[in-house]
């Protein structure tokens, strides 16, 4: 929940560099690599990649993803915001086959996560 104020003002940071609007993609609880990394990041057996956080499924994901778009709504010059993906672990649900990793993630089969709904109430 930190980061939420910060995002803000990330965005006013880089409307100096591309005054004409950004497109926010992905937005989500994990970064989706890490920037500084000087070699290939290989990802233990039986883990969760480092991309993968359990609260997306948890209304602290929810809560999160609400107060995310609050405050990036707000911001003049953001042209478009698309946040995780559709289905599995970086998901706004589980996939039909479920969780590879069931003892680290543990959702069910098309289990719907909270932060979907979050989604469905702004459709």
């Amino acid at each position: 929940m930190e980061n939420l104020e910060a995002q803000s003002a990330t965005i006013e940071s880089a409307l100096r560099l591309c005054p004409k609007g950004l497109f926010l993609s992905p937005i989500t609880l994990r970064p989706r690599f890490n920037p500084n990394a000087t070699a290939e990041q290989i990802e233990p057996e039986g883990e969760l990649p480092s991309t993968v956080d359990q609260r997306q499924r948890m209304l602290v994901g929810a809560c999160w993803t609400a107060g995310s778009l609050a405050a990036l709504s707000r911001c003049h010059g953001v042209t478009a915001l698309t946040y995780f993906e559709t289905t599995g672990w970086r998901g706004l649900m589980e996939t039909d086959r479920g969780s590879p990793l069931p003892d680290r993630f543990g959702s069910a089969p098309n289990e719907i996560f909270p932060l979907f709904y979050v989604f469905q109430f702004l459709a």
